[in-house]
């Protein structure tokens, strides 16, 4: 497996759109694979077949920003009104949200990685559309807008660890 990094959608080439499995880290990085250093986001990775409209939101959790049909699941992201630059307390705030929303608290990683809006999931023959089903950019939230159980202390996981991947990095420079 190899990873390639992408200043912006429009630089990587046109085919790997349909063809390949394309990500991107919410966290802001000062470059390619270096560590996440800010967060200006909180997420949440469903994997449910109800659609954006079939989705309620428990107490506690607020409409979110944006929402991204992935392919067989939905990104649930609330843009925020400044940034998070604690590793530890972005991890603590998704993974209440996994857990309010019932999804598996294994997604909540501050480095996760989901799916591109206007790219494939190519995991499915015929590959799925990953697009934007709602966008609503007055939404912006501060921390005190999420009233969620225990934001502050870790939840503990109901599955087993994930076991790490392992990836080659290359970095490539087009013309």
């Amino acid at each position: 497996n190899s990873a390639y990094f992408f200043a912006s959608l429009d630089n990587m080439p046109e085919s790997w759109r349909d063809d390949c499995n394309v990500f991107f880290g919410i966290g802001l990085r000062k470059e390619g694979q270096s560590p996440a250093i800010l967060w200006p986001v909180l997420f949440a990775d469903l994997d449910t077949e109800a659609d954006s409209a079939g989705i309620s939101m428990p107490a506690g959790v607020p409409l979110p920003t944006a929402t991204v049909r992935s392919g067989t699941g939905l990104h649930l992201y609330w843009k925020l009104d400044g940034y998070l630059a604690e590793r530890d307390e972005v991890y603590l705030y998704i993974r209440a949200l996994q857990n309010a929303l019932g999804a598996d608290p294994r997604a909540a990683e501050p480095d996760r990685l989901l799916r591109i809006p206007g790219t494939k999931n190519v995991k499915y023959s015929p590959p799925l559309n990953c697009e934007v089903v709602e966008l609503h950019p007055d939404r912006i939230y501060t921390l005190s807008d999420f009233n969620l159980k225990a934001p502050l202390e870790k939840i503990e996981a109901s599955h087993d660890p994930i076991a790490p991947i392992e990836i080659e990095y290359s970095t490539i420079k087009w013309p």
